[in-house]
């Protein structure tokens, strides 16, 4: 064959091969339009830090014996991988994309390591090739719902009456005014709901789908952390030592679950866990309907995450362990040895 015929048909394999690698960077770094519903996790893994994120086949989370170093595995702990070198926490995730806020710096420059020291990131579940900042901005609180992401920036001591929504490709954004500060976690059907946390403490909701953000007061009860499922409200009643309580949105009817003074609680699809305090301070669990309680460890404990397989938490005031039971059976305590085991391999 005449070498110049072979010349540019290797011309043109290269340049088909390059085609296809630019259509394939396009399709999985594209940002898909998620459907209405669509929760970036679940408010009670971000109350307590959004360490842990479940989405699709994987769980994504924050590694605290790499600093925090972004992780992922399938949800029984096998095929751990890291993905990010920089400390990643309030993991949210949907579509094709895996977005975090970045805490600070961390160590090294291997892959992920962006050099701003706080902000929100994305990347590809798919291709891991590029992290995309979002807002170079020290941030309180955020949530990923339908197709946009809303926060709240740190004020510094100083009160913030607006959060931010931008969309998913970080392009257009907006700040929606608010009657206080607010703790960006809890969206159920495409409804976010915050306390108001300088009038009082009333459950507040907001349409998303209303361009106006008009607010509607839906339970005029003073409580923290709520965690709003359809009609049922899992919450801390503020009035009532801060009990542990469930509001029924339909009747009114309130149910104390637990008198001892809550300082965090999570929800999955069967249990209520949380943290007492008091003398004697004990992490425990129970039932949604409040039918059986059990203690899982005593001492003080944060940091509360749940996936399909298991509920991950701290001690408080001391990172070294983090601590696991199953998500269901019996609740018995172990160490998350391979997160540990994972890490020591990148030193």
């Amino acid at each position: 064959m005449n070498k110049k015929i072979i010349v540019s048909i290797c011309a043109a394999v290269v340049m088909i091969l390059f085609a296809v690698a630019l259509v394939n960077v396009y399709l999985e770094d594209r940002i898909l339009e998620n459907p209405q519903g669509t929760v970036g996790n679940t408010t009670g893994n971000l109350y307590n830090g959004g360490l842990f994120c479940e989405t699709d086949e994987y769980v994504y989370f924050a590694n605290p014996y790499d600093n925090y170093a972004l992780y992922r595995m399938l949800p029984d702990e096998t095929k751990l991988e890291k993905i990010i070198t920089t400390p990643s926490v309030s993991i949210n995730a949907a579509g094709n994309h895996v977005f975090y806020y970045q805490s600070s710096s961390g160590t090294g420059t291997g892959l992920g390591y962006v050099i701003n020291t706080y902000g929100i990131r994305r990347f590809s579940k798919n291709s891991k090739r590029t992290v995309s900042g979002i807002d170079n901005a020290l941030i309180e609180s955020f949530v990923l719902a339908d197709n946009s992401l809303y926060y709240q920036v740190a004020d510094m001591g100083q009160h913030v009456n607006y959060i931010k929504e931008i969309s998913l490709d970080g392009k257009n954004a907006e700040q929606i005014v608010l009657p206080s500060d607010a703790l960006l976690a809890c969206v159920d059907h495409s409804t976010m709901y915050f306390t108001n946390a300088i009038e009082n403490f009333h459950l507040l909701a907001m349409d998303l789908n209303d361009k106006n953000h008009t607010l509607r007061e839906i339970l005029a009860e003073d409580i923290y952390m709520p965690i709003v499922e359809g009609n049922d409200v899992y919450c801390i009643d503020i009035h009532n030592n801060y009990a542990l309580v469930h509001y029924n949105l339909s009747t009114g009817q309130k149910t104390v679950l637990d008198a001892a003074r809550t300082d965090m609680l999570n929800v999955d699809d069967a249990y209520i866990y949380y943290q007492t305090s008091g003398t004697n301070p004990q992490l425990k669990r129970i039932t949604k309907d409040g039918s059986s309680v059990e203690v899982i460890a005593d001492g003080a404990y944060n940091s509360i995450n749940t996936t399909s397989k298991y509920v991950y938490f701290m001690k408080y005031g001391d990172n070294s362990n983090v601590y696991k039971i199953p998500a269901s059976g019996t609740p018995s305590v172990t160490t998350f040895t391979a997160a540990r085991e994972a890490a020591s391999k990148q030193k």
